[in-house]
């Protein structure tokens, strides 16, 4: 069975926060915060997998204690299990940091054949986490994937889009992927997948 890691992040719906003049931090007291949308597009990739090839799915997220929520929906929606990677520490962490939070989380849990990260997030919009992950993890890494063409026990087959083409790429695990938004419409989660998930 394929193993997938996939990173989540919470971020702020609407973009009305600004930056503490003194820390330089995003403003998000306050704001009302939702699953990154590019993140979404990564869990419905991973959750399309398990549906068609019996994938396990793990969610991996760093920040506030209050992105307990996010990871709770994100396993109502079908993944297996949902970890958040929170201390104070952490806040105003820079891309190698983020990544190497992450990276830590994931080794404590196990090994996974395919890690999926959003391209990129609403609130910061670096690109460069999955990147960075990537790096320190010594996996091959694609980004801006907007179809997976196939998935096999060792290897997934995807589409990575350019300005001027498409390419078909042959990747072996362990892999990291970035998608882009269209690869996937979430799923929305619905009262029934709260009631199982309650129930587990």
């Amino acid at each position: 069975m394929i193993r997938i890691a996939v990173c989540i992040k919470q971020v702020p719906a609407y973009d009305e926060g600004g930056m503490n003049p003194s820390t330089g931090n995003l403003n998000r007291s306050g704001l009302e915060s939702v699953i990154n949308t590019y993140d979404l597009s990564a869990l419905e990739t991973a959750l399309q997998m398990k549906d068609s090839h019996g994938a396990e799915v793990d969610v991996f997220s760093m920040g506030t204690a209050d992105a307990e929520k996010s990871v709770s929906s994100a396993c109502i929606m079908g993944a297996d299990a949902g970890y958040l990677l929170t201390d104070s520490r952490f806040s105003g962490a820079d891309v190698t940091a983020t990544a190497y939070t992450l990276m830590q989380g994931m080794q404590a849990v196990g090994s996974y054949d395919l890690i999926l990260c959003g391209s990129r997030t609403t609130d910061g919009d670096t690109s460069q986490v999955s990147g960075a992950l990537a790096a320190l993890m010594g996996m091959v890494h694609l980004n801006w994937v907007t179809r997976i063409a196939d998935v096999t026990e060792n290897s997934i087959t995807a589409v990575q889009t350019l300005e001027y083409e498409e390419l078909k790429l042959q990747l072996p695990f362990p892999a990291l992927i970035s998608v882009e938004r269209e690869i996937a419409v979430p799923r929305m989660p619905t009262l029934r997948m709260r009631l199982q998930r309650k129930s587990m």
